[in-house]
C-alpha cells in the first residue's frame, strides 16, 4: 500500500514538471533590439540576408559622384559635354558669289542738256554680285547676318547726244535738237553701275535644311559709265553725275544649306529714287547666290 502511493505521488509530480517546459516551449521568445536590427553576430549567417548597412546601400534620392578616373572614354566626354558651359551664339563666315538680275520702274523718257536718255521697257540685265557675309546663330533656328558685297548693275537705255547733232547739222536750232527723238536712231547703250553693298539680314530656319528671310541693304555708288555710239563712233559719259550716291533697298530670300554649301534666291527692290534727272524711279532686282560656311 505504501509503495503504490508513492509511485502515484512520483507519477503526479512527473506530469507537472513535463507540463511546465511545454507550456515554456510554446510561448514565442522575445527578441532583443540588437536582433531586430540584424546587428547580430551570426543573424546575417543563419537568415541569408545581406549584412549591409544603410550607409552602404545607394540612396536614390542622392545622385552619385562621377569618378572622372574611371570609365570609358565615352563616358568621360559626354561627363564633361554635360558640365562645359554652352555658348550662347555661333559665329560662321559666309562667302558667296552669284548673279544679279537688274531693271529700272519708272519713267523711261528723260532729258538733260543735250542728252536725251530713254530706258528700255522690260529691260532686266545680268550683273555679277559677291562677297562675303559674318553670320550669328543665337539659337538654332535664328540667323543674322552683316556683310559686305560688290554688285554689278546694268541697265541698259539709249542715249541721244545733240551736241554731236548740231555739229552734224549746224542749220538746227538748239530748241529743236533739244526735242528731236534722237534716241529713236542710236543704238541701245549700257550704263554699267558699280556698288560696294551693306546687307544686314535675318534669317529663320524651317527646317534644319531651309530658310526664309529679309535683308535691309545699303548700296554705294562708286563707278557708273555709259557707253554709246552715233555713226561709229563709241563715245562714253560719265552717268555717276545723274545718279544717286546712296541706293536703300530690302529683299526676300529664301535659301536651302546642306552641310556647309548653301543656294540662296533673293528678290528685293530700292526705296530711293535712283538718280537725279526728272522722274521718279526705283531699282528692281533678284540675286541667286552659291555659297560655303566656314
Amino acid at each position: 500500500m505504501k509503495k503504490l502511493t508513492l509511485i502515484c505521488f512520483v507519477a503526479f509530480f512527473a506530469f507537472l514538471c513535463c507540463g511546465s517546459v511545454l507550456n515554456a516551449a510554446a510561448e514565442p521568445k522575445a527578441v532583443s533590439p540588437a536582433d531586430e536590427s540584424g546587428a547580430g553576430p551570426d543573424h546575417g549567417a543563419d537568415s541569408g540576408i545581406s549584412t549591409e548597412t544603410n550607409a552602404d546601400r545607394d540612396d536614390p534620392g542622392e545622385l552619385k559622384r562621377f569618378d572622372e578616373s574611371a570609365g570609358d572614354e565615352n563616358d568621360k566626354k559626354e561627363f564633361a559635354s554635360v558640365r562645359k558651359k554652352r555658348n550662347p551664339f555661333v559665329f560662321k563666315v559666309g562667302i558667296s558669289i552669284g548673279g544679279m538680275g537688274y531693271g529700272i520702274l519708272g519713267p523711261r523718257q528723260l532729258r538733260d542738256h543735250f542728252y536725251q536718255f530713254r530706258y528700255e521697257e522690260q529691260s532686266f540685265m545680268a550683273g555679277f554680285r559677291g562677297g562675303i557675309e559674318a553670320l550669328f546663330l543665337p539659337h538654332k533656328r535664328h540667323c543674322i547676318s552683316v556683310g559686305v558685297f560688290y554688285e554689278q548693275r546694268r541697265v541698259q537705255l539709249k542715249i541721244g547726244d545733240g551736241s554731236l547733232s548740231r555739229l552734224l547739222f549746224p542749220g538746227l536750232t538748239p530748241l529743236l535738237v533739244y526735242y528731236l527723238p534722237l534716241a529713236r536712231y542710236v543704238d541701245k547703250s549700257n550704263v554699267d553701275t558699280n556698288y560696294i553693298t551693306l546687307p544686314v539680314g535675318y534669317r529663320y530656319f524651317v527646317m534644319d535644311e531651309l530658310y526664309i528671310g529679309f535683308s535691309l541693304d545699303v548700296a554705294v555708288l562708286f563707278q557708273a559709265k555709259a557707253n554709246y555710239s552715233v555713226i561709229g563712233y563709241t563715245l562714253s559719259v560719265n552717268y555717276m553725275r545723274y545718279m544717286q550716291s546712296i541706293d536703300f533697298g530690302g529683299r526676300a530670300l529664301v535659301g536651302f544649306t546642306m552641310n556647309r554649301v548653301f543656294i540662296e534666291i533673293g528678290i528685293g527692290c530700292g526705296f530711293l529714287d535712283i538718280d537725279r534727272l526728272p522722274g521718279e524711279r526705283h531699282t528692281i532686282y533678284v540675286t541667286g547666290m552659291v555659297g560655303y560656311r566656314i
